[in-house]
């Protein structure tokens, strides 16, 4: 009878890199045997939330959370506290509620400031698009308009002036700009004046004189 011989074992099937280097990251998902069971911590949580609702109202609630750029006065925080005491809710229930209203409020509070914005925005594109005081024009219309401000003669009326025009963003209106430049132009024209000794100098015109050129003179 011949010799029967054992079947040589089998090689084992090689892992590529690939599969080796997931088993070994951090990020890869835990496997069907590996993977922790969760369902007891679940439902702790869930019992954790229905014993917290349950139980109701805390003896003294905690200080509330406001989001960033807001504060919670002590004399409201306290009729806020008393109102949810009153309808029993919870420490996380009245912290949903503060954080509702407050997003609510922060819209609000938004609103006309974003309407302002928009504002400026649109003057801004129509004074670059204005044909007398827009494109190319347009440095040497605030170069003007400076040298009328400060030709005033009065350092913090200028300066209160300019913030004004800021504040209240009508430095951007092209009315505004269109105006300012046009009674620039006029104050700082030349004029000939006839019969007039030579070496004086033409009298600059007031800003009545420029606004009203048919005013009589006071002087």
């Amino acid at each position: 009878m011949p010799e029967t011989q054992a079947a040589p074992p089998a090689e084992p099937t090689p892992t590529s890199s690939v599969e080796e280097t997931r088993s070994d990251s951090i990020l890869s998902a835990p496997s069907e045997t590996t993977k922790p069971d969760t369902s007891t911590t679940n439902e702790d949580s869930v019992i954790g939330k229905a014993a917290e609702a349950l139980a109701g109202a805390p003896e003294s609630y905690a200080e509330w959370k406001a989001p960033e750029g807001f504060s919670i006065d002590a004399d409201v925080s306290k009729e806020v506290g008393a109102l949810f005491k009153g309808m029993n809710l919870t420490q996380d229930q009245g912290q949903q509620l503060v954080d509702f209203y407050a997003k609510e409020l922060q819209k609000t509070f938004d609103q006309p400031f974003q309407v302002w914005r928009d504002t400026q925005s649109e003057w801004k594109t129509q004074i670059k698009n204005d044909p007398e005081i827009g494109g190319s024009k347009l440095d040497g219309v605030k170069t003007s308009i400076a040298r009328l401000i400060d030709g005033l003669g009065d350092p913090k009326l200028a300066a209160d002036f300019r913030e004004a025009m800021v504040f209240t963003g009508a430095g951007n209106n092209p009315a505004v700009v269109r105006f300012m430049n046009r009674l620039a132009q006029r104050m700082t024209e030349g004029s000939h004046v006839a019969g007039q000794p030579a070496g004086t100098r033409a009298q600059r015109p007031t800003a009545a004189q420029a606004l009203y050129p048919t005013l009589p003179s006071t002087g």
